[in-house]
């Protein structure tokens, strides 16, 4: 029962690296996120699946959206593999959260929002390893309340709540299992306007009709703690990958007004985060099997310790338990993305992604200018240009395990 239970153990750790952000598979929840090396924590994002990997990502959209909803087309489908035997794993995601503008209500001398956010994400997996046959069901319901400031500087908190579920069906007579855990997760983004501090340039000095272009740029910083808690199967307890993440992004962009409303004609936006498991081996529950000996990961350690600002962020050197994801974007008219990304890392391997995606705002705006300039002309055209985006994403890891890929639906209101 005991080997059963550190190979579930590490089963589940690489199946739910997908709801932590990629212990052992390298996949983010947001398909943009993913096609640029599953930079999701720190990245500021409007897509509801980033609220998975950092409750700070629902306080920061609140600050300017309504509501946003996004799901997986298709389950995408991969092999993963776990201790001494391989698997295949079926996924799906979906969330939606909303955002609310308090300062109305509270009358604050600065912006201040708070933002709700549910998310349901499901894996099934089959395989097997040197004496064990398995299948297996997972599920996590996710709900994150997040809080968005701003005053020139905009930040984002948060914090989020899980409650997962497992049930591994085995070869072994007798020996199936049922897990459930309720973890928490915790976070914060930072953007700071830099353009705008150093040189004064805000659109509320130069006007908000017609089409205006300035120079912008941001740097954020995101820094986010997840899945703290510890599954128990059949009373034996096994760890989630618990998880720090800390990273920076540095766009650089040609906003402008569209009809009064942000829209960035061009950008390139760089990031860089690191991940660092807070998992140590712990010899004590080693478990002996013929004549090898394995060691499961299964003590926390206290806080993040190995995570180097400079070397990870800036050098983008990986080491110990440490990984690193890099991140290239490139878009036109908040219309069309180009994504590139790679993985780094004794613990999440070494990747590299690829990622497109359309956004039909951007496309109709650009219509709207060729054809009649900037104004809409009807309460329909002004809602599709102004106020609702449907997005579709694709990314695929290219080469890692034959190239799955990610597609993903998507839906704002702002």
């Amino acid at each position: 029962m005991k080997a059963l239970v550190g190979y579930a153990g590490v089963l589940f750790l690489s199946i739910y690296s997908t709801r932590a952000a990629a212990q052992l598979i390298p996949y983010s929840h947001g398909v943009d996120a993913t096609g640029m090396g599953g930079i999701a924590a720190t990245l500021p994002s409007d897509n509801a699946m980033a609220q998975l990997a950092n409750p700070a990502q629902t306080g920061f959209f609140s600050l300017n959206g309504i509501t946003s909803i996004g799901t997986n087309i298709l389950s995408p489908s991969f092999t993963t593999f776990a201790g001494n035997g391989s698997g295949n794993v079926s996924l799906f995601s979906s969330a939606i959260e909303f955002g609310l503008n308090l300062k109305g209500l509270l009358k604050p001398p600065f912006k201040i929002s708070m933002g709700f956010g549910l998310a349901r994400t499901s894996a099934e997996s089959d395989g097997s390893s040197e004496d064990l046959s398995y299948t297996q069901n997972d599920g996590s319901n996710s709900l994150r309340l997040g809080l968005g400031l701003e005053d020139v500087i905009k930040v984002g908190m948060g914090v989020g709540l899980d409650w997962m579920s497992s049930a591994i069906f085995t070869s072994y007579p007798g020996e199936n299992m049922k897990g459930t855990v309720n973890s928490y997760d915790y976070g914060a983004l930072v953007q700071v306007p830099i353009t705008r501090i150093i040189f004064g340039w805000d659109f509320e000095n130069i006007g908000k009709r017609g089409l205006y272009y300035l120079p912008i740029a941001n740097l954020t910083v995101g820094y986010a703690m997840r899945d703290i808690g510890v599954i128990y199967y059949s009373g034996d307890k096994a760890p989630l990958p618990r998880q720090g993440d800390l990273g920076i992004d540095f766009e650089f962009a040609l906003d402008s007004r569209f009809n009064g409303h942000p829209w960035k004609i061009v950008s390139i936006t760089l990031a860089r985060e690191a991940d660092e498991s807070l998992l140590k081996v712990d010899s004590s529950v080693s478990v002996y099997q013929g004549n090898t000996t394995y060691d499961y990961f299964s003590a926390y350690t206290s806080a993040i310790r190995e995570m180097s600002p400079y070397n990870d962020l800036i050098r983008g050197v990986a080491g110990g338990n440490v990984g690193v994801r890099s991140g290239l974007q490139f878009e036109v008219g908040e219309c069309a993305y180009l994504r590139f990304g790679s993985i780094s890392g004794s613990v999440i391997g070494s990747y590299k992604t690829f990622g497109f995606g359309f956004r039909l705002e951007g496309f109709m705006r650009m219509l709207s200018v060729i054809e009649s300039g900037t104004s809409p002309h009807s309460f329909l055209m002004s809602m599709l240009l102004n106020h609702v985006d449907v997005r579709y994403d694709y990314a695929a890891f290219t080469d890692w395990r034959g190239g799955p890929a990610f597609n993903e639906l998507s839906v704002v209101v702002r």
